[in-house]
This record gives structure tokens, C-alpha cells and sequence, in this order.
């Protein structure tokens, strides 16, 4: 699948944006106050990105394994998908060492040693190995390596073959999230599971990464467009959310309905278009994967500087500063975007698939959350 479904691209931006907003809000225990209950369960679009990850990539890597899986082709994926997120993920992981060696936040830091440090660049960190992460938000990115390493095989397997497969991975799945809601290890909700020294961050991953898959699969059923191609199945599962969310229902009555959001996108409806696949929507996603990775840079700036403004300007400055790392989340978003996850990537393939540049393998659409 060679063409753009902007939708996708949208909704991850859409998804990178609570996530912001939820760290921001988090910290502020004034703004918090007026915090929307759907920003409070901001961390389900991080499961969002996870099914979105095995949707999109089901749909633009699974054909290359339908027949076999060689390890010329397995290779060639996992420079692809290394190329998206590699460049700009070591680039911030500077960053963020960078900030805790000179504690230019002013907080108290966890140690971080060169065990870390090497667990870090070899993406390996939440992999229940106990490790230090001094970027904490690329605690995903390392769940999703392990996805990689498992995808050729499970697609060979879920997305072309008989469904059995596919309901049995989501049977699989399902109960791997369930369990993950009910461990108790939920910071802020019961699938805000992030503890660097569990399992559980991972298996969290691999579950919605997989029901990323299966609804890619679910997508190819022609029962699939008739019940779920509509706009008014779309303005369906977004009421749904807003009224779970509000009535403060568990994390799992949210989750279930973000792989029927994912599979209403692909059809791109009418309502699909005007929500997720508009200006601001599509342009979010653009950068999203850079947003998602560098806002945290900003939240120790953020409580200094409501600590330093309100005695002057009261409650008004913490919507102030609010605005402030807001805009500069964004603002450096795109200067990343642009100056390092754009040519990062090329640079990456160009070197490492010098061999390759013919092959066969379908280019990735724009769709792929991080």
C-alpha cells in the first residue's frame, strides 16, 4: 500500500497532543483543576500509537511476508523502521543526558551510568532490565523495537492467512491487556503502566501492537467496510470516549475502542476527513513523533517557571506558561522535523541500504505513530 491515508497521520497527531497536554497538566496542581477528563486519561495515546504502529505497518510491510520470510527482507525492514525513529531518538536521548549531567532542570536526578547509557542506545531499556532512561518518553520506542523483531513472522502468519489466527492473536492480546489493567502498577490509571524495572511496560506494547494487526486484518473483511466505513460509526466512538471519560469509566472501556477508531480511519469517511485529516490535524502528525519525544524537556521548565511567576501574576501564570511550553513544544518540534527526523531518516537508508535501492518493498505511507 503505496498511497497516504492523511486520517492516520492526523489521529496520531491528535494522540501526541493528549499525551502533551497530559504531562503538562499533570504537574499543575492549579490548572488541573480544569483539566478535560479525556487529557486526564491523556497516556491511552500512547496505546493509541501502539496500535497504530501494527496497523500501518501491517499495512505497508505485510504483503513483503506473505509467501516467507528471508532474512534479506527482514533485514531491509528493520533498516526502514530504524530509519524512522533512530535518528531523532538518539538525538534527543543526547539531549536529555545532556540536561541531566548539568541539571539544567534543577531537579533531583536518578543516577544514570554507562550500563544505562548503553541499554539506551541499543533501545533495549524497557525491556524489563532495570535500567535508568534519562528520556523517559522513549520508553516506547523501546517496546516497539521488540515489536519489530516479532513482526515479520506474526504478519506471515495474522494478516493474509485464515482468520484463526488473527482471533487468536486478539484473544491473545486482549487478555495481555486485561492483565496489564489489573496489576496495579497504573501511575495515574490502570494502563498508565511505565515502571522501568517490569515487564509489563513491554507486554503492554506488544498487546496493542498486535491488535494493530488484527485490525488490519479486520479491514480487509467486506463485513468490516459495511459496519464500520460510516461517519456517524466515527462520531459513534469519539461520543463514546467523551462520555467514558467523562463519567470517569475504567481505562479498559477506553481501550476497546481504539482499534474501531483505527479501523473507521482506513475508510476515510467524510467525518474521518473533516476531523483527522485536516490542516492542523495532519500537520500535528507531521510532527508528532518529534513532539511526542521533546515536550518533556519542558515540564521541569514549566513548574520553575510557574514557581517564579505566580508570586508576580498570580493564577494567571500558570495558564502563561501553559501557552509558553505549548508553543515552544511545537515550535521545536518542527525545527526537529525538519533539521533532524527528515534527513536522519534518508541519510540512515541511503548508507545502509546501498544494495537494496531497487527492491520491491512498498514505501511507507505517512502514517506511523512513535
Amino acid at each position: 500500500m503505496n498511497r497516504e491515508i492523511k486520517a492516520l497521520t492526523g489521529v496520531r497527531g491528535v494522540a501526541a497532543t493528549m499525551v502533551m497536554f497530559y504531562h503538562f497538566f499533570e504537574n499543575d496542581s492549579y490548572a488541573s483543576q480544569f483539566e478535560p477528563w479525556m487529557l486526564r486519561h491523556g497516556y491511552l495515546g500512547v496505546d493509541l500509537f501502539f496500535i497504530l504502529s501494527g496497523f500501518v505497518m501491517s499495512l505497508s510491510y505485510a504483503q513483503t511476508f506473505q509467501t516467507a520470510v528471508s532474512l534479506t527482507d527482514i533485514r531491509i525492514f528493520l533498516v526502514k523502521r530504524f530509519a524512522r525513529i533512530y535518528p531523532l531518538y538518539i538525538f534527543i536521548t543526547v539531549l536529555f543526558v545532556l540536561k541531566q549531567s548539568y541539571n539544567f532542570s534543577g531537579a533531583v536526578q536518578a543516577p544514570f551510568g554507562i550500563g544505562d547509557l548503553v541499554a539506551c542506545v541499543l533501545m533495549i531499556q524497557a525491556w524489563g532490565v532495570a535500567v535508568a532512561s534519562p528520556a523517559g518518553a522513549t520508553w516506547s520506542l523501546s517496546t516497539e523495537v521488540f515489536a519489530y523483531l516479532v513482526f515479520p513472522f506474526a504478519a506471515h502468519w495474522v494478516v493474509f492467512r485464515r482468520g484463526h489466527f488473527a482471533w487468536a492473536l486478539a484473544w491473545i492480546c486482549g487478555t495481555a491487556i486485561v492483565l496489564v489493567a489489573m496489576s496495579g502498577q497504573g501511575v495515574s490509571g490502570q494502563l498508565d503502566v511505565v515502571q522501568p524495572d517490569s515487564i509489563l511496560p513491554l507486554v503492554r506494547s506488544l498487546a496493542g501492537f498486535g491488535l494493530g494487526m488484527v485490525a488490519c486484518w479486520s479491514v480487509r473483511q467486506d463485513v468490516a467496510r459495511r459496519l464500520l466505513g460510516s461517519s456517524f460509526v466515527l462520531l459513534g466512538i469519539i461520543a463514546a470516549f467523551v462520555l467514558a471519560s467523562v463519567e470517569r469509566a475504567p481505562d479498559l472501556a477506553m481501550f476497546v475502542l481504539l482499534p474501531l477508531l483505527v479501523c473507521t480511519l482506513y475508510f476515510e469517511s467524510s467525518a474521518t476527513r473533516a476531523v483527522f485529516a485536516n490542516k492542523l490535524s495532519y500537520h500535528l502528525g507531521l510532527v508528532s513523533y518529534s513532539m511526542y519525544l521533546v515536550h518533556p524537556l519542558f515540564v521541569p521548565i514549566k513548574i520553575r517557571l510557574q514557581a517564579m511567576l505566580e508570586p508576580q501574576l498570580g493564577v494567571s501564570s500558570h495558564w502563561i506558561v501553559l501557552l509558553f511550553v505549548v508553543l515552544m513544544s511545537w515550535g521545536l518540534s518542527v525545527g526537529l522535523y525538519t533539521l533532524v527526523e527528515k534527513p536522519g531518516r534518508s541519510l540512515f537508508q541511503a548508507v545502509l541500504l546501498r544494495r537494496h535501492r531497487q527492491n520491491a518493498m512498498p514505501a511507507e505511507p505517512m502514517a506511523r505513530p512513535s
